[in-house]
């Protein structure tokens, strides 16, 4: 996975954020407080997007759903 980074206040690596999460403006700009933080320049908000971690919540029932369609009952060769 590659993606835009820009050096943060700190010099260390942040992911560029493309939109604001508020407006959808694309006119962003790093701040230095608070760390990782982005301001937009249209809405004037300050924000922080953050990695949470992986969902594996619904990921098995999606791949037995799907299984059906792509191969398994009903399906003629």
């Amino acid at each position: 996975m590659s993606g835009t980074h820009v050096p943060g206040a700190d010099g260390a690596q942040r992911a560029a954020v493309m939109h604001c999460p508020y407006c959808a403006e694309e006119d962003l700009r790093p701040v230095e407080e608070p760390r990782g933080a982005w301001r937009c320049l249209d809405c004037t908000r300050v924000f922080v997007v953050r990695f949470v971690g992986l969902s594996h919540e619904g990921i098995a029932g999606a791949r037995v759903a799907g299984a059906g369609v792509a191969g398994g009952e009903g399906a003629t060769s």
